[in-house]
């Protein structure tokens, strides 16, 4: 064996290994959302995207066919300062045909900064099929999301299969 083997339980040797990519991260966003409308949160600064798979202009991730697969998505949002109210945080597919949630946080708050962060597995992932995240509030007025690097984020990276 060696530094790159293991062995099994059945008694026999593997080769670890493999790359999670494509690979993507992006942060900040300086989008508003209204209040009681779920708006799709566009994170303007890609920080590294190793097959040019997200798109800075419209916040969604899309799969090509070279890069199907299962993905782990991660999002997080910062809203600027509020108060009483409820914030979400969610991660969205499209298949093709129609949006699916497969992630959702929510956060009851009564003061200051509300930051949801959510991460997720999502199912097979084909040609065309993107992924997305979408804020939403209650606050009774439109509230802006911090433009922080570390409070509001978007990524992912294929799992090695």
């Amino acid at each position: 064996a060696s530094s790159s083997t293991f062995l099994r339980g059945d008694q026999t040797y593997a080769t670890a290994g493999g790359a999670n990519t494509p690979n993507f991260h992006a942060n900040q966003a300086s989008t508003s959302i209204s209040n009681n409308v779920g708006v799709t949160v566009v994170y303007s600064n890609e920080v590294w995207d190793t097959a040019s798979l997200y798109n800075t202009s419209t916040g969604k991730f899309t799969v090509t066919s070279a890069t199907t697969g299962y993905y782990l998505i991660y999002a997080g949002v910062k809203f600027n300062v509020m108060s009483s109210n409820r914030v979400q945080l969610r991660i969205l597919y499209n298949n093709g045909s129609s949006n699916i949630t497969f992630a959702l946080t929510e956060i009851q708050i009564s003061s200051g900064y509300a930051a949801p962060h959510v991460a997720v597995v999502v199912p097979l992932l084909s040609n065309g099929h993107y992924v997305y995240t979408e804020a939403y509030q209650n606050s009774g007025g439109t509230i802006g999301l911090s433009n922080e690097t570390e409070g509001t984020y978007f990524g992912g990276f294929k799992l090695i299969s």
